[in-house]
């Protein structure tokens, strides 16, 4: 029977997606909603089918924060809204960003080569002094390996999406 793993994984996909909104991570739920978000345009052929599953999958959204709202515990409800990115500057993580580019772009010593694998930004963040890994991949390997780097992975992402687009669509996204 064709449902016989549906079912379980249907499971899995909710109990996953309670434990990303238990986590408070807004990252975690962007995760999600980009891997949503890929499959809308890669997956389905034909704008109208791809337009149909974009309406599904806003109006399941939707109706899954609304049921997942009342159980979750207040701070993490409280997270989960603009407001609170806006203050907080995601959690520090513009300031992170802002410096992570005024550096990569003004220090030419380390723009072609970049720092090292898993280099960390040495600044001050809510008035301690402290080394802070970027929170974002992109920023990081260019922090880290530099223009090159950067660019060899993006040439490597970029090639396994076009290998991978026409027959295993599901790998893509």
């Amino acid at each position: 029977c064709k449902w016989r793993m549906k079912i379980p994984n249907i499971l899995l996909a909710i109990t996953t997606l309670y434990l990303v909104f238990l986590s408070g991570s807004r990252g975690g739920l962007l995760a999600v909603a980009i891997t949503m978000l890929a499959f809308v345009f890669v997956y389905p052929k034909g704008l109208v089918k791809k337009i149909i599953i974009t309406v599904v999958s806003v109006a399941l959204a939707v109706v899954t924060w609304n049921v997942a709202k009342p159980i979750l515990p207040e701070l993490v409800v409280e997270r989960m809204n603009v407001t609170d990115v806006i203050e907080s500057r995601g959690t520090y993580r513009m300031d992170i960003w802002e410096q992570a580019v005024y550096e990569i772009v003004n220090e030419s010593e380390h723009v072609i080569l970049g720092r090292g694998i898993d280099a960390r930004i040495k600044m001050m963040i809510a008035g301690k002094y402290s080394t802070e890994a970027l929170h974002s991949a992109f920023l990081q390997i260019a922090y880290g390996q530099g223009v090159l780097g950067f660019v060899l992975f993006i040439l490597l992402a970029g090639a396994c999406i076009l290998r991978c687009i026409k027959k295993r669509k599901i790998i893509v996204v």
